[in-house]
């Protein structure tokens, strides 16, 4: 484990100081490495990480993920925006007019934003069941504006155009006529937005203490300050400890639970149809979480034996990523014979399961570089078991 005041020190005498508000990050590449360090500097084109090896110097082109130590306290507020972009921003004082919305945030301050880069506002704390009422409405496909109205434990809603949000009024037309709505009563407001927009550029999805989620087309670090600008040109500062990660995964990595298979091959071994041992995305064949080596997985893939999956990479990839083993409810019987191949080129083929008593994952790194069509193979193993179920967990492609 990196020790923060031996490293300064060493540093200091190597006459390349870390400044002292520099935070303490740990840093993921695209080439498998998991590094620690002192955040010297990131720019668009690199960081600079201070280790107990020396600076490091890393290509944001070759980041997956940036994961500082947080230690600020955190700040909320009752109401929440969300962006087109996926940026989510604690919220309070919201209003809007004919072209942008305004509202203040509890650390950023006040912030303006374009109006139609709005997907909701929420005025209201989420509380009881208005969390679960206020997540399905954001939800909905809309064909028109949506405002929320809070009846005592309930949220109801209406379908129209939503107008000005002032600091008592929401104007809100309904069936053609506009009804101003006392801004106490107002839960939230969901806005229609037609599809096609352009996509904006981004460079890193950040995650923060204080719940929020941004969206960053540009994120650096310089002089003791974290400097964000979001699509559309809002920009917004915070100091060490405010992010919790941030991910520059976006476009570089293709989890394969996430993508349909170009082809799937299943033999059933049951002649009853209930029976479908038909492969699973982020979930056993049981509808439970994947767990594999004693830990719970978010993502993976559950294959049966006797199960083929065909992928279309199009030679866009560099490595294949993944932990194999057997699903810890069944690894005492379970004994798979895995084939993985690019191109009908064998990449790696072997025994998982009982076979391997003491190994109940093994790690997967396989170079798939141009490879059009990535295949996997789960076959019966020695023991021609039938209740074979591997887990691929974190199974992934990274370019």
């Amino acid at each position: 484990m990196l020790n923060r005041g031996l490293l300064l020190f060493g540093l200091l005498l190597t006459g390349s100081p870390a400044v002292a508000e520099d935070p303490v990050v740990a840093v993921d590449t695209l080439k498998g490495e998991s590094l620690r360090g002192v955040l010297s500097s990131l720019t668009d084109a690199q960081l600079v990480l201070q280790t107990e090896q020396g600076p490091q110097e890393i290509l944001v082109s070759e980041l997956l993920a940036v994961r500082p130590d947080a230690a600020a306290a955190a700040r909320s507020a009752d109401g929440e925006v969300r962006l087109a972009d996926g940026t989510r921003l604690a919220a309070a004082n919201y209003t809007s007019g004919a072209t942008s919305a305004r509202f203040e945030h509890p650390r950023y301050g006040e912030l303006t934003v374009p109006l139609d880069r709005v997907t909701s506002a929420r005025l209201l704390a989420a509380e009881g069941n208005s969390v679960a009422i206020w997540t399905q409405l954001l939800e909905r496909p809309l064909k028109k504006d949506l405002l929320a109205i809070k009846k005592a434990e309930v949220v109801d809603h209406l379908d129209g155009v939503v107008g000005s949000v002032d600091d008592k009024t929401v104007r809100f037309v309904l069936d053609g006529e506009e009804v101003p709505v006392k801004r106490e009563r107002v839960f939230g407001l969901i806005y229609f937005r037609r599809d096609g927009a352009p996509r904006p550029t981004i460079a890193a999805t950040i995650d923060t203490i204080d719940g929020d989620r941004l969206s960053a087309g540009k994120v650096t670090w310089a002089d003791g300050r974290w400097r964000v600008e979001l699509p559309g040109g809002i920009p917004l500062e915070a100091e060490t400890g405010v992010f919790r990660t941030l991910d520059f995964s976006l476009g570089k990595v293709l989890y394969l639970s996430e993508v349909d298979p170009r082809n799937v091959e299943h033999v059933s071994w049951w002649d009853e149809p209930w029976v479908n041992f038909t492969y699973r995305r982020n979930r056993n064949f049981d509808g439970k979480p994947l767990r594999l080596a004693g830990k719970t997985w978010p993502r993976g893939l559950a294959i049966h034996s006797l199960t083929t999956l065909t992928y279309r990479l199009g030679g866009d990839y560099r490595r294949f990523v993944a932990l194999a083993g057997i699903d810890d409810e069944i690894r005492a019987h379970g004994n798979v014979l895995l084939t993985i191949s690019g191109d009908d080129k064998t990449l790696y083929e072997g025994e998982i399961g009982v076979e391997n008593p003491r190994r109940p994952a093994i790690p997967l790194d396989l170079d798939v570089t141009g490879v059009v069509e990535l295949k996997i193979k789960v076959d019966f193993g020695k023991n021609n078991d039938i209740g074979d179920r591997l887990h691929l967990v974190d199974a992934r492609v990274t370019k």
